[in-house]
């Protein structure tokens, strides 16, 4: 492979980033054992059948809390990150490939060559070759066992020319922790506001209480979120609560031990997690819907709900809900006059209503069911 011209390596690594469809970046699911000793060998696959001339990588790997890289001696004293790049594709060549934690659940992986020589894409033979590199992991005894799911972001593959380009789709992996500490029965209570919406994200799977309906955010139409309705709530996925407010309570042993999961449009977390962008769900003016995250003003997600990222342009997303016995279609505010019409109004399980007025003259607050919208009075 012949090298490539000479530039600042600093201009390499921050060039502008293309989405290649071609370009593949995998990693196999594996098993760790949580006793503080044992290794795990990972390998990180990577190949692009159309354009092979990069000099350098990075990347993000983002790991459950109670993994660390594992050590390796190197002479007689000293020890040093398990990271091996694949002997074929760099032989010959001067990269180095070098990692760090910033935090407990973040490895920071670079691979470069001072002299911007192209790494190669196969053997001496032409024969093509995927593994890039090996990284040996560790795991905490006081891990929980479970099934996790690790993410790669950041993947950049610069050219000489100090462009990159970066995968098309979301690299993940699923990592099994075994040997460790059992996970126990968790309770967590929901509250369910006045507005009978809301977000939510258990670590375990749930059956749905009466009075609640489950549904994903699975993409955008115009400035509405479609709505896809649940049977029930799986572990480790966001959803869309529906229905009559109060609090609930949920119990079940956690699966995984992630701190945030996507499913969809919608990003649950487990922990409070601060955000500048994205939509949260608010009521603003009566209107209940995803409104938009000012990056100068961050907004704290609580602890097992919701947010979407997406970048959708305008300030406010509705809902928009799927066809059902009442053929309902988005959510609509009611107005404070609106009387009640005999033979027209539902609640939220389809039950006709004959009279919302209390005897105090005032509208309970709810999600009604008229000429085919959801109307929220509050």
């Amino acid at each position: 492979m012949r090298k490539m011209k000479l530039i600042s390596l600093v201009l390499a690594l921050v060039g502008v980033q293309a989405q290649a469809q071609d370009l593949r970046v995998w990693v196999g699911d594996a098993v760790v054992t949580a006793d503080g000793v044992t290794k795990t060998t990972l390998t990180v696959y990577q190949t692009d059948p159309t354009d092979n001339q990069y000099v350098a990588f990075q990347m993000q790997m983002h790991v459950p809390e109670g993994i660390h890289i594992a050590q390796r001696k190197q002479g007689r004293t000293d020890y040093v990150n398990d990271l091996t790049l694949n002997a074929l594709r760099f032989e010959g060549l001067g990269h180095s490939l070098s990692s760090n934690m910033p935090d407990e659940t973040t490895i920071v992986l670079s691979c470069a060559d001072m002299n911007n020589t192209a790494f190669y894409p196969d053997d001496a033979e032409g024969n093509t070759v995927e593994e890039l590199f090996t990284i040996g992991l560790v795991a905490d005894n006081t891990m929980t066992n479970g099934v996790y799911t690790v993410t790669l972001s950041g993947v950049d593959f610069i050219h000489s020319d100090g462009t990159s380009n970066s995968p098309e789709e979301e690299v993940s992996f699923k990592l099994t922790v075994t040997g460790g500490q059992e996970p126990v029965e968790t309770p967590i209570s929901y509250t369910l506001s006045e507005a009978g919406v809301g977000t939510l994200i258990l670590p375990y799977d749930a059956a749905l209480p009466e009075g609640l309906k489950a549904y994903r955010c699975i993409s955008l139409q115009e400035t509405s979120v479609v709505l896809e309705e649940q049977p029930a709530i799986a572990a480790n996925t966001p959803v869309l609560m529906l229905g009559e407010p109060g609090t609930y309570t949920f119990t079940g042993t956690p699966m995984g031990g992630d701190v945030s999961y996507t499913s969809g449009l919608l990003t649950g977390v487990m922990e409070a997690t601060s955000i500048t962008s994205g939509y949260v769900l608010q009521t603003q003016g009566g209107m209940t819907g995803f409104y938009a995250v000012n990056q100068e003003k961050p907004v704290t997600v609580p602890a097992n709900r919701c947010y979407l990222q997406v970048e959708a342009g305008v300030k406010m997303l509705g809902l928009l809900f799927p066809d059902d016995v009442d053929g309902i279609r988005g959510l609509t505010p009611a107005s404070p006059d609106e009387e009640m019409v005999n033979g027209k109004w539902y609640d939220l399980s389809g039950r006709q209503i004959v009279n919302r007025k209390s005897s105090n003259g005032k509208y309970p607050r709810g999600i009604y069911v008229r000429e085919g919208k959801k109307i929220v009075e509050r």
